[in-house]
């Protein structure tokens, strides 16, 4: 039971974040210049994670009191496709991410450090916040299945960051990422309608 919820935390986190990865391999570029920063960043990226697990599992504990959850589930997850197949979120997104990147410096004192994180975190749960739609599904469980579907969120939390900031620059020369994203959405929402975890 631990390996299937937490395989599905992990797949969903994973599959929900590939759009992402276009929007902000830019400024983790820029953001992750110094060791300092990749911790302050990496520290607001897992505070906005944690923000958006709370807001998915929030979510899901008023959908469970709902008939036809994984049908509800599954429209929402399409809707996001859909959405992310046409860049709706892509223009808001890109104007906040502009703001944080003119205030980034890089000599990293005290101050400047929790300015960092307080980046990482606002551009994590910007371009974040539309993974609490895929993320319900996965918390829609009883509180031990939430649990392992939480590590789960988390270890694909830590690989992505990992990969983020030590290989941005190679990250962003992949191509089809958006397209990469709408097929793993596709497939969390056939899963979720069959009701397959």
């Amino acid at each position: 039971m631990f390996i299937k919820y937490f395989i599905f935390g992990f797949l969903s986190k994973t599959l929900a974040s590939f759009d992402d990865a276009v929007t902000r391999i830019p400024i983790i570029a820029q953001l992750t210049r110094t060791r300092k920063c990749r911790i302050a960043f990496s520290i607001g990226n897992l505070g906005a994670v944690t923000a958006i697990v709370f807001l998915a599992w929030f979510f899901s504990s008023l959908l469970e009191q709902i008939p036809y959850t994984h049908i509800i589930t599954t429209i929402l997850i399409l809707l996001l496709t859909v959405a992310i197949y046409f860049d709706f979120f892509e223009k808001k997104e890109e104007k906040i991410i502009e703001k944080q990147e003119k205030k980034i410096t890089y000599q990293v004192s005290t101050a400047r450090f929790f300015k960092l994180m307080l980046s990482g975190f606002v551009v994590s749960f910007i371009t974040l916040i539309d993974d609490a739609i895929v993320l319900i599904p996965v918390l829609l469980g009883p509180p031990r299945t939430d649990l392992y579907a939480i590590l789960g969120i988390y270890a694909s939390t830590i690989i992505q960051l990992i990969l983020m900031v030590y290989f941005a620059n190679k990250l962003a020369s992949c191509k089809h990422l958006k397209e990469i994203a709408i097929i793993g959405l596709l497939i969390l929402a056939g899963l979720t309608y069959f009701e397959v975890f």
